[in-house]
């Protein structure tokens, strides 16, 4: 079959949940069907990644989505009435490049990948969809709105009510809608039409023997790795630091604490001025953290999907306390 994937960011490196997500799932149809990817760049620099995809795909286009724009237009959605969502993934170049993909070729299978980028083909009706939720969003953004300060808050609960509105009408408009555990699939079901929710999971490359030997240090170790912009991880973690992380001390003075991830938030990186914790930021590789710890620990309060961190770990022996 020839196969549209469209994505809202480029699935490579695999080094994030939703990017090992859209990988695995990409390289899995591209072992017996051709592949067209678009997908937009984050970063003008990840458009080299193409050339690693180029195995996978026999067509590659992307966009780059603009930061500044994107904010913009969430902003105006404000006033729109529909999902916020909706508005920072939305960009007039990257519609024109899915019209004329959809007038240039016929494919046989369009694979939407999260629910923000089911906008550009709702309307297209010439073969079958399918759409990967992934996550829950309307209950992540519920989720949220608990956790978080006035306003924010406020605006998260509205954000929860009009997803969970646009989850059901573009329901409606797909053939297949994936998500990414049976948890996922019981808050969804009383919303989306039909009999067409399917529970897809994640998996993980199980890493060489010769890769999982642990290089343990001397003194005890904890890790955490994730992207730490990302509100739940921010929460999670400051959560864990100042409640949970003085408990173990108490008992391991020397304990060292590994927080790995691009993009700290200056609260986390505030956490460094204690010298037994490290914000690393961006590293290039995560497993000479993973070989060196103790335990990887996920102090999430928010956490929807699957955490493909907890798997990973796992797959090189390391202790999990979550």
């Amino acid at each position: 079959m020839k196969i549209l994937f469209i994505a809202h960011r480029i699935p490579f490196p695999p080094n994030k949940g939703d990017k090992l997500r859209a990988f695995h799932i990409l390289r899995h149809l591209a072992a017996k069907h051709e592949i067209t990817l678009l997908s937009f760049l984050d970063y003008k620099h990840e458009k080299k990644y193409a050339d690693d995809l180029k195995k996978f795909c026999s067509s590659i286009k992307t966009v780059h989505r603009s930061p500044w724009r994107s904010n913009w237009q969430t902003a105006c959605y404000l006033a729109k009435k529909r999902p916020l969502t909706l508005g920072y993934f939305y960009c007039a170049d990257f519609n024109r490049l899915v019209r004329d993909s959809l007038r240039s070729d016929r494919y046989d299978l369009i694979f939407v990948f999260s629910s923000s980028m089911a906008q550009y083909v709702a309307d297209y009706e010439d073969c079958p969809k399918i759409l990967d939720l992934v996550d829950a969003d309307s209950d992540k953004w519920r989720q949220y709105a608990g956790y978080a300060p006035w306003p924010k808050s406020s605006i998260y609960r509205l954000e929860a009510e009009r997803l969970q509105e646009y989850e059901r009408e573009i329901s409606h408009r797909f053939q297949v809608c994936t998500v990414v555990t049976e948890q996922e699939r019981r808050i969804l079901q009383p919303i989306i039409a039909g009999d067409k929710l399917r529970v897809v999971k994640n998996g993980v490359t199980l890493p060489r023997l010769e890769d999982v030997e642990l290089e343990k240090t001397h003194e005890p170790t904890l890790l955490f790795i994730g992207g730490m912009f990302y509100f739940a991880y921010i929460d999670g973690i400051l959560h864990f630091y100042h409640n949970t992380l003085p408990l173990i001390k108490e008992r391991f003075y020397r304990l060292k604490f590994y927080i790995v991830g691009a993009r700290p938030a200056p609260s986390i990186r505030r956490l460094a001025r204690d010298e037994y914790t490290e914000v690393t930021g961006h590293v290039p590789q995560v497993e000479p953290y993973l070989k060196k710890s103790w335990v990887y620990v996920v102090p999430l309060r928010v956490a929807p999907g699957v955490q493909n961190k907890i798997l990973e770990a796992m797959a090189f022996g390391l202790p999990v306390v979550a």
